[in-house]
């Protein structure tokens, strides 16, 4: 008998959507960018996988869970292993830290199959400098907080958002695992 992967397509459905928003130095939201579609990668199809096989979660708690930014432009694609352009401490950019994400599980259709990460980038991250702003466009969600090291998760690429040293950037990703 021959099996085929559409046949079993649904069942490990895996998608991610994010919510971004810039927040003015008020409290204001002053952009946003809601249930934008991402890419999984392969690596981190390949981490979903095994947690399910052993029982145990993608990201454990005791692992990191840290999200990154960055200025690419490429579409996102499964096989990515980093962020295209990375924001880094060059140029203006006289600071840059990934943020420590806070990772939960939530009630989805298929019981707890949702993988949410919560984290924010605060105001003077990165640091500009200046008073001008860095148009980010992209975010991942990685097991290291190195540059570029650990494992990405996911990516996702959108139209620019112009954070300045006074806006804080708010994300929120979320992974859905089965339909």
């Amino acid at each position: 008998m021959e099996y085929s992967m559409n046949k079993y397509r649904n069942a490990l459905e895996v998608k991610g959507v994010w919510d971004i928003h810039l927040v003015d130095r008020y409290g204001k939201v002053i952009d946003a960018r809601e249930n934008v579609i991402n890419t999984v990668t392969y690596v981190g199809m390949a981490a979903i996988v095994t947690a399910l096989v052993n029982e145990t979660a993608f990201f454990p708690q005791t692992a990191g869970c840290f999200l990154a930014i960055g200025i690419g432009t490429t579409a996102a694609a499964a096989s990515q292993t980093t962020l295209v352009t990375e924001v880094t401490v060059a140029g203006q950019i006289t600071s840059y830290a990934r943020v420590t994400g806070t990772k939960s599980i939530q009630a989805g259709a298929n019981c707890n199959n949702v993988l949410q990460v919560v984290g924010t980038f605060a105001a003077d991250n990165p640091n500009i400098g200046d008073t001008s702003t860095v148009a980010i466009t992209e975010a991942g969600v990685f097991s290291d907080d190195g540059t570029p090291a650990g494992t990405m998760l996911n990516r996702v690429k959108f139209d620019a958002i112009a954070k300045g040293d006074q806006d804080s950037l708010q994300i929120t990703m979320k992974i859905t695992v089965g339909s």
